[in-house]
């Protein structure tokens, strides 16, 4: 899989409330997709707008494109060998 082209620069995004909620533990909300085969991890509710960011073939930040604060993380092909 061929990363997406970024929206944003990785450096603009805000992942102090990530990094807070991945320190101490506290994840809101996990999910697994098995049509999409993706897991994802928000440390805060999503909106319609929530917005992915590759930071690789398969991982992607979750940000809000009006703040660009991180809310979550996205990992493809989790099941896909």
């Amino acid at each position: 899989m061929k990363t997406p082209k970024r929206r944003v620069d990785t450096g603009l995004l805000d992942v102090s409330r990530l990094q807070e909620k991945m320190d101490s533990g506290q994840v809101d909300f996990t999910h697994y997709d098995s049509d999409k085969d993706a897991f994802y991890l928000f440390v805060e509710k999503p909106n319609d707008d929530t917005s992915a960011h590759y930071i690789n073939d398969s991982t992607a930040l979750l940000y809000d494109p009006q703040s660009l604060k991180v809310v979550g993380m996205q990992v493809d092909s989790v099941r896909k060998k």
